[in-house]
């Protein structure tokens, strides 16, 4: 299974269907048991220029910790995360740009699709969901994306609390890579 696939600067989500709940799994089933999939389930979405206070607002009211960041003609232009707003990204940004918390944007804290990195979904065919908690475990992420072949276009996510959800065990990252730009070098060495 390859491990990462550099995510191109243009990429398109996935068209949404209906939402399907997740089911019981152990972990020799198959990876894409615990892949939520943006052909049956909604990809939650804010737009780059929207407050983090916003962006903070709709993951507790839609129940996720990351949202993808796209623009109008639906494109990605990156991910926030909880840890984004809520870490230390949006001191950082009022340190070295001046301002108050409640004026910072999506933008300004989000992690660029420059800096994202995924699994292909050709790569998955033979993966199982323990292949999945050892990949996520030893990037020290809480998720990680999975794209078409050619990694023109996202096809879901994988997350740790889905998993272990799914799995009824806890699944302990060790505390490493704080950003996908610190996950790739990690990842590189």
């Amino acid at each position: 299974m390859t491990r990462k696939t550099l995510i191109p600067a243009t990429i398109q989500m996935q068209a949404l269907l209906v939402e399907q709940v997740p089911q019981s799994v152990t972990r020799d089933a198959s990876a894409l048991t615990v892949m939520t999939d943006f052909q049956n389930k909604q990809a939650f979405r804010i737009e780059p220029t929207q407050s983090i206070h916003d962006a903070n607002s709709k993951m507790i009211m839609c129940g996720v910790r990351l949202l993808f960041v796209t623009d109008s003609q639906n494109t990605l232009s990156g991910l926030i995360t909880a840890s984004d707003i809520l870490g230390e990204k949006p001191l950082k940004y009022m340190s070295e740009h001046g301002g108050r918390r409640d004026e910072i944007l999506v933008k300004d804290v989000m992690t660029p699709v420059s800096h994202l990195e995924g699994v292909t979904i050709t790569a998955l065919a033979d993966a199982t969901v323990d292949d999945v908690v050892t990949m996520m475990r030893d990037s020290g992420r809480q998720h990680m994306l999975v794209v078409e072949e050619g990694g023109k276009s996202v096809r879901g996510i994988f997350s740790t609390t889905q998993i272990a959800r799914q799995l009824g065990e806890p699944i302990e990252l060790p505390l490493r890579a704080t950003t996908f730009a610190e996950l790739g070098q990690a990842l590189a060495n």
